[in-house]
């Protein structure tokens, strides 16, 4: 049967009997993403958030300082 022909409609993925194309049940899709960039990623914005953080609070201890010489 010609896919574009057929009463069910056109389908741009071939023949779903064939093994070469269309969708195959049981199939596993590999992943595109690096867990080991993935995870070195994370240790690194980890850490930018913790020296960040103590940047603030540094901050804040010398205006806290500041406003206690002014008062």
């Amino acid at each position: 049967m010609d896919p574009i022909s057929s009463s069910q409609g056109y389908n741009p993925f071939g023949s779903f009997t064939s093994p070469s194309t269309g969708v195959r049940s049981g199939a596993l899709e590999t992943s595109n993403t690096d867990i080991s960039e993935e995870m070195v990623n994370n240790v690194v914005n980890e850490n930018a958030t913790k020296a960040n953080a103590q940047a603030i609070q540094t901050q804040d201890n010398m205006m806290q300082s500041a406003l206690d010489i002014l008062a």
